[in-house]
């Protein structure tokens, strides 16, 4: 485990991006936009299917 130490900082980054990015991802997802920069999208849809998975029953304050 100690030899993955250095793991931990970008994952924990990783995954506080892709929090961050849930309410763009319900957008991607929403209306099918196609953005310049992918990368971003990808996170946010990433991180808004893994929020769907993970709490069904959760929905944004509107």
């Amino acid at each position: 485990m100690t030899e993955y130490e250095w793991l931990l900082l970008p994952v924990a980054g990783s995954a506080m991006l892709c929090l961050l990015l849930v309410p763009l991802g319900y957008q991607v997802i929403a209306r099918g936009v196609i953005f310049a920069d992918l990368a971003i999208a990808q996170w946010a849809a990433l991180g808004t299917l893994a929020g769907m998975y993970f709490l069904p029953n959760h929905t944004l304050a509107g």
